[in-house]
């Protein structure tokens, strides 16, 4: 099975941001399959 996990952050009246992982479920646990530096940057 695979997930995606989405997590946002909204700001009234600035925007929004998230980030996104796709996940797979295996039986000894699970591997994240996406490759994005997730690190918080500041713009």
């Amino acid at each position: 099975m695979t997930l995606a996990i989405e997590p946002k952050m909204v700001f009234p009246g600035k925007g929004a941001c998230g980030t996104e992982d796709t996940v797979l479920m295996e039986k000894t646990g699970y591997r994240i399959l996406s490759n994005v530096d997730d690190r918080i940057t500041v713009i």
